[in-house]
């Protein structure tokens, strides 16, 4: 029997996603979807909302080709800031796609505060001036103080801890168990702070050097309940593969899913491929695609998905669901 997702009574760390887009003439970044849960007041605050090179959030990212972080937001860096505040909104993300010197997206996310709130967001960088040395650039670590103060003092190589392995493999990673993992470096305060799961979103080549994007979630505040990366079969193939994934519903979704295909342009995972276009979804009633099937029938009803970039070509694509 196909297990069923629990009834949801656990709190998500990400609290908004959005995914924002050049408009037809490509001088400022439209709302093209997002997951706001019960905000409504801050989605109807995004609905008609766009941003130019270099403004507010999504605007920064697309001007600065890199990761960008706020941890706390007023007029001079946020424009939705009366609406942040009351939706409760502490912390925001924006990541941009690239295809070459051309933006493709933005994906941006927002955390908020409400007691306890165990999770992370993090941008690592590879230093230029020390090739292989990759220190934290920014962070939101919520209720976390004692994590955030061990990640402000950690340093990696390429090929060592998650951001160097994701440096180093040039594609996202999915880890699981963090407290006995032998790749996450820091799995001893990873189980003191209750984080079981890591997502590593790679941004490389930026003129500032190669960054990594970590999101960090806990049992009890899960970003999503099921992860996985996808990548073209073959440089001729017109059909996606399952590269790795992580299913809290179903440990063996991984082994489940080695046979599945995703067509290009089937569904939001297809479609991310066909257009390199990051994309959310509130419902996957109608995805035809097999891999949406199967989170339907996991009881899973949002999904997230994220184009992998370099040099201009798609390398893989991340979906995460819950």
């Amino acid at each position: 029997m196909t297990p069923t997702a629990e009834t949801p009574t656990k709190k998500s760390f990400i609290k908004v996603t959005e995914v924002w887009i050049p408009n037809g003439s490509r001088t400022s970044l439209e709302l093209s979807s997002g997951i706001y849960g019960d905000l409504e007041e801050f989605k109807e605050s995004s609905r008609d909302e766009s941003f130019v090179f270099d403004e507010g959030l999504p605007g920064k990212a697309w001007a600065t080709g890199q990761p960008v972080v706020l941890t706390e937001f007023n007029d001079d860096n946020f424009k939705r800031t009366e609406a942040a505040h009351k939706a409760g909104l502490t912390c925001g993300v924006a990541i941009p796609v690239f295809a070459g010197e051309f933006v493709m997206g933005v994906v941006t996310f927002f955390c908020g505060e409400d007691g306890f709130h165990a999770g992370a967001l993090e941008v690592w960088r590879s230093l230029r001036t020390f090739p292989f040395e990759i220190v934290l650039e920014d962070g939101y670590y919520g209720s976390l103080d004692d994590f955030a103060f061990i990640s402000r003092k950690t340093r990696f190589r390429s090929g060592f801890g998650l951001p160097g392995l994701a440096i180093e493999q040039r594609l996202p990673v999915v880890l699981g168990d963090l407290a006995n993992s032998g790749v996450f470096a820091r799995s001893f305060d990873a189980s003191r702070a209750e984080m079981t799961t890591a997502l590593a979103l790679p941004c490389l080549g930026g003129n500032q050097g190669d960054t990594v994007v970590c999101l960090l979630s806990s049992e009890h505040m899960p970003i999503a309940k099921r992860y996985e990366v996808w990548v073209p079969e073959d440089d001729d193939s017109e059909c996606l593969r399952l590269h790795s994934a992580l299913c809290s519903i179903d440990p063996d979704w991984e082994e489940m899913a080695e046979d599945i295909r995703v067509q290009k342009g089937l569904g939001v995972l297809g479609q991310t491929w066909l257009t390199g276009i990051p994309r959310t979804s509130e419902s996957l009633e109608a995805d035809l695609c097999p891999v949406a099937t199967k989170a339907k029938e996991m009881g899973l009803r949002n999904m997230v998905t994220f184009p992998f970039m370099e040099r201009g070509f798609l390398k893989a694509v991340v979906a995460w669901y819950f």
